[in-house]
């Protein structure tokens, strides 16, 4: 499973709606294969989209959420004219190495 954010900007003047999620999971395709998406409003007409998504590596996880996100900014009318400003898979340590020194939620004792 991999996380892809999606940062656009909105046309001038058009702010996300409330129910932007649920329009835009409607929006998506079985073939997709988008298990979760989040909208995340930034400020003003700056909007990320986060995706879960089961690809073979990251590589495969972005061009797969690239070519949704760019169907979406032509056929989504609240996308409609949107412009793509970043597609990326965030970094992360390996769990084993997320928290070397305690347990997660610990703090860790010298």
């Amino acid at each position: 499973m991999h996380l892809v954010h999606v940062a656009l900007r909105l046309p001038s003047g058009r702010e996300p709606q409330a129910d932007a999620r649920e329009r835009l999971r409607a929006a998506l395709l079985p073939q997709d294969g988008v298990e979760y998406m989040a909208v995340h409003r930034v400020r003003g007409p700056l909007l990320t989209l986060g995706f879960f998504l089961v690809a073979s590596d990251e590589e495969e996880a972005e061009s797969r959420v690239l070519r949704l996100c760019l169907r979406l900014v032509s056929e989504a009318p609240m996308l409609r004219g949107a412009r793509l400003l970043a597609v990326t898979t965030p970094i992360a340590p390996p769990s084993d190495q997320a928290h070397p020194r305690g347990t997660p939620g610990r703090q860790a004792v010298d």
